[in-house]
């Protein structure tokens, strides 16, 4: 009886084995792109808190998904003081990938909000650290704050 129960166990470990390989295995040969995500910009008279609730919701959909491995703040921020910037400057696309590489990030996603002509508007793009060139931007509009954050939540769910 004991032989049998041990013989039993050894044949699931072998089929355990010879499954999860396959599986974490093909995990890892997808290896996800390394995106720093700095605050967003705001332009006009438009409330500082909106713009973090965007942020937020942004970095968090695309630390969910499947394509992106999001850096930590804490790297970004490093990488900030050693450049001498602080949290909410505006950058240029050269010093976005300067920073970016600083921070172990292959691209970097720059956003703007804004209020103008009776419209929220928001804009994004990421720049390629290692050509310092944009690889992809959006524009987003909307007259409803809600209705721009759910159009924001869907774009970093494409992405």
């Amino acid at each position: 009886m004991k032989r049998s129960v041990f013989l039993f166990l050894v044949f699931l470990l072998f089929l355990s084995v010879s499954i999860y390989p396959k599986n974490t295995e093909k995990k890892s040969r997808r290896e996800k792109t390394r995106v720093a995500i700095l605050p967003f910009s705001i332009d006009g008279n438009l409330e500082k808190s909106f713009a973090n609730v965007m942020f937020e919701n942004f970095c968090n959909v695309m630390i969910n998904g499947d394509l992106y491995s999001v850096v930590e703040r804490g790297q970004i921020d490093k990488a900030l003081n050693e450049l001498k910037f602080q949290r909410g400057d505006i950058f240029d696309d050269s010093q976005a990938a300067q920073l970016g590489k600083m921070a172990g990030a292959q691209i970097v996603v720059l956003g703007n909000v804004s209020y103008a002509i009776g419209k929220y508007h928001f804009n994004i793009r990421g720049i390629d650290v290692t050509t310092g060139i944009a690889a992809f931007g959006k524009q987003l509009q909307s007259k409803r704050e809600d209705i721009l954050l759910y159009k924001v939540r869907k774009l970093a769910k494409k992405w």
